[in-house]
């Protein structure tokens, strides 16, 4: 299924929970990035979960979207996504990119590093199907390139090579 691969060149919307019951989404899908600070169940303003996070989802066409949650994987990550807040495969799908953050070391040091990045094709059944294109290897503390990328590098509107043709056209 073709996904709407706009962001830029729209305006960044952080996105929060307003009293009249809006999230900051705009009403015009003209691209840009949207900043969901991390869905999660907590009650934090900029924090969202459930039905909240399934109108961000529905809403994504026209739009990019930048968050984050906790989980300790990609797959573990479309869980929380698809399971736990109930956001169909259909808009889950609209997620090109996953990076997974590992976090090690000790409470007073932690390591953070990047141990995945996975290109997504599709959801199904809250399982995200694509290719792991980047891991991060414990055994000798290394980046192994796993496979090239099929959407963020491609020529496709929104993939990075167009990005750069916008950028050499102005």
């Amino acid at each position: 299924m073709p996904r709407s691969r706009t962001g830029p060149p729209g305006r960044p919307s952080t996105l929060q929970r307003y009293d009249d019951g809006s999230l900051g989404i705009p009403r015009r899908r003209d691209g840009g990035y949207l900043f969901l600070n991390e869905i999660a169940d907590t009650g934090f303003l900029d924090y969202f979960w459930g039905d909240e996070v399934r109108r961000v989802f529905s809403r994504l066409d026209g739009f990019s979207l930048a968050t984050a949650l906790h989980a300790p994987g990609v797959d573990a990550a479309f869980e929380v996504i698809g399971g736990w807040n109930e956001v169909p495969d259909e808009h889950a799908s609209r997620i090109d990119l996953a990076v997974y953050i590992e976090v090690g070391g000790t409470g007073r040091a932690p390591q953070r590093r990047v141990a995945e990045v996975r290109e997504i094709d599709a959801v199904r059944n809250r399982r995200p199907y694509g290719r792991t294109l980047h891991r991060w290897l414990a055994d000798g503390d290394r980046f192994e390139v796993v496979d090239a990328p099929a959407l963020i590098g491609s020529a496709t509107p929104g993939g990075v090579a167009s990005r750069v043709a916008e950028f050499e056209r102005a």
